[in-house]
């Protein structure tokens, strides 16, 4: 299903005690990737994964922001609408090596959203 929350940012100051507070707190699996400093859950199946950016205000990450992410068909059709609707863009489309294309712009109320589309498997 295309549209469905599929991933999840929220920033932190300390990124290895958010991480390990919420493998106490609900069991989550942890797991961080070294190449590109992110620590995430480690989910298998089709869970709606978490992630852990640090707080980077440079970046858009402030203490207490959290980002939802949404699985969409067409990151430059999801794009087009938003900027049609009066969005701000704050990250075009970008393209996340083996795993797909992302964009991150805002909403009328001072929120920001991203969009995620998979790259299709490998043959």
């Amino acid at each position: 299903m295309s549209n469905k929350i599929m991933w999840i940012e929220m920033a932190s100051t300390d990124v290895p005690a958010s991480a390990k507070f919420y493998a106490d707190l609900f069991g989550w699996p942890m797991v961080t990737d070294e190449k590109m400093d992110y620590t995430m859950t480690a989910f298998e199946g089709d869970e709606t994964g978490v992630g852990f950016p640090a707080v980077n205000e440079e970046q858009g990450y402030a203490a207490g922001s959290v980002i939802v992410y949404v699985d969409v068909a067409d990151v430059d059709a999801a794009i087009a609408r938003a900027k049609e609707l009066g969005a701000p863009i704050f990250m075009d489309k970008m393209e996340i090596p083996t795993v797909g294309w992302m964009a991150i712009f805002g909403d009328p109320g001072g929120n920001r959203i991203g969009v995620m589309q998979s790259m299709p498997p490998a043959e």
